[in-house]
């Protein structure tokens, strides 16, 4: 609120008007397309959030125009590499690794699982809402080979990862005959080879819990490079 005049956080927020919203935009953020596209999409939330409480009557954001952004595709795990992943990863860091890759749940949320989330005798992940990223729970199904790889590694109870995460990356990055690790790469890898294995955006956008349209999250994930790779990841088993 610093940004919204000499007020500060005192000012109410029905003085804040799209002026004021359109000069935060171009003088006190970091002027990239990206940056300005969140950002007037979070405030867009928040202001619509104040219309819903009667704070205000209108969001100053609803006509400012978001920037186009030329993103770039996801990058993710080669068949080759993710093999070698599982393979050679032992203990919590191959449990990480494959709630990963094979159910495309977040690195922070694979953080704050515990073992009773996990049911490998229905073949089904239940994290619930009280860890996610958006405080909604979500039921994930497992492939067989992804209870095939879980059962190498599973426990009766406890955290699935309580490990050294400062140097988790390396260690997988080591396992996978990975140079650098992309953000966020096990979840895109499951985003990818899900929706270019069965070419289903709408499972595979509530797996991910990702709110972008189904049609958004195809074109976001699909490719046809993939669909070789994607065919043998899913059929990926700790025999092989």
């Amino acid at each position: 609120m610093r940004h919204f005049g000499e007020q500060g956080a005192t000012r109410p927020v029905s003085d804040i008007s799209r002026i004021d919203v359109t000069g935060f935009l171009d003088t006190a953020i970091k002027q990239t397309p990206v940056n300005r596209y969140n950002h007037i999409r979070d405030l867009g939330v928040f202001f619509n959030w104040a219309v819903n409480e009667k704070m205000i009557a209108e969001n100053p954001v609803s006509n400012i125009k978001r920037p186009t952004i030329d993103r770039r595709e996801p990058e993710v795990l080669t068949f080759k590499q993710a093999k070698a992943m599982l393979k050679n990863a032992t203990g919590q860091d191959r449990t990480y690794a494959a709630i990963g890759m094979f159910a495309g749940v977040r690195p922070e949320e694979i953080c704050r699982m515990s073992w009773s989330m996990v049911d490998l005798d229905h073949s089904r992940i239940r994290i619930p809402g009280s860890i996610t990223k958006t405080r909604i729970g979500r039921t994930i199904d497992l492939k067989p080979n992804a209870v095939a790889w879980l059962s190498t590694v599973a426990q009766k109870e406890g955290p699935v990862f309580d490990g050294d995460s400062s140097c988790l990356i390396g260690r997988l990055k080591l396992a996978g005959g990975l140079e650098r690790w992309p953000q966020d790469v096990l979840r895109h890898t499951f985003a990818s080879y899900h929706v270019c294995a069965f070419k289903d955006a709408a499972k595979t956008s509530l797996y991910l819990h990702d709110r972008r349209g189904t049609e958004v999250l195809f074109r976001h994930y699909f490719r046809d490079t993939l669909v070789e790779d994607a065919r043998k990841f899913w059929s990926l088993l700790p025999a092989e």
